[in-house]
């Protein structure tokens, strides 16, 4: 891109890269005459040592510091030997609670369909 101004060339920071785009002219807003994602898994914009210098744009990217999970040590509850030989009840399920509700006074005066069938 030689040739290029400061003021043509949007950098993009992006996770694992950066996004490039040069504008064909300092008041193009929407109009680029180039465009390309670059992704480097792993590294990140070095936004402190990028520059543009005679033209030549220059991007350093910097590999990430990789996070290590430690995991650490959890409480559990204590092993209990179970009895295999024992024969077991089954569980005891509750059933619901069935209510017959008694007719409103109103319940005449309300106009039903019935449907024989």
């Amino acid at each position: 891109m030689p040739g290029d101004r400061a003021e043509q060339i949007d950098i993009e920071p992006i996770p694992s890269g950066v996004v490039v785009k040069v504008r064909e002219g300092p008041n193009d807003d929407d109009v680029f005459i180039f465009e390309r994602k670059f992704e480097y898994p792993g590294y990140e914009l070095n936004t402190v040592d990028c520059g543009l210098d005679c033209g030549v744009l220059q991007l350093v990217l910097k590999r990430m510091q990789a996070t290590m999970l430690r995991l650490s040590k959890a409480t559990r509850t204590p092993r209990v030997k179970i009895d295999e030989d024992k024969p077991t009840a089954p569980p005891q399920v509750a059933l619901p609670q069935v209510f017959a509700m008694s007719p409103s006074p109103s319940m005449s005066s309300i106009p039903t369909v019935q449907v024989n069938g």
